[in-house]
């Protein structure tokens, strides 16, 4: 199936809001999740989610998602770890960095994709690609910056 995602790319619309509201974020990376639960219920793993590779279809109301560039998807078998070192710094889990690994490194690139919907900013930062990785490696990463402080403050 063809599908025209007039929206363009996630990446962006971040570029142009800065950042989104919880219930935008929540909307996009339920949607991601879905897609990426469908491919690892096939054993296909996508090692390369990130803003750029999320297209957006803006029909009245609702925004769709599509995933696209599969070009480093892989199929796998559970149980056994892929070794293949594939992805973009700022999304890359560490586990593929160490080149150990299995489908759910698709899901620490959901859950970075979705700190930088709600504050407009990557957890793991460097001005260079080997000091990004190095981020990515130590963990670190912090939710006390003045973007976090709204974050779900209509739940307290």
């Amino acid at each position: 199936m063809i599908r025209l995602c007039n929206g363009g790319e996630l990446f962006e619309r971040i570029a142009q809001e800065q950042y989104f509201s919880e219930q935008d974020a929540a909307n996009i990376i339920k949607q991601v999740l879905s897609a990426i639960n469908y491919c690892h219920s096939r054993n296909i793993v996508h090692r390369d989610l990130k803003p750029e590779n999320l297209l957006l279809d803006r029909s009245g109301d609702q925004t769709r998602v599509t995933i696209i560039d599969f070009g480093t998807a892989g199929e796998y078998l559970p149980g056994e770890k892929l070794t293949q070192k594939y992805g973009t710094p700022y999304y890359i889990a560490p586990e593929v960095l160490k080149r150990s690994y299995d489908h759910k490194c698709d899901l620490w690139s959901c859950g970075v994709i979705l700190y930088i919907l709600l504050c407009g900013y990557p957890p793991f930062n460097g001005q260079t690609d080997k000091k990004i990785i190095e981020a990515v490696l130590q963990g670190d990463f912090t939710l006390d910056e003045p973007e976090w402080h709204s974050v779900s403050d209509s739940a307290k």
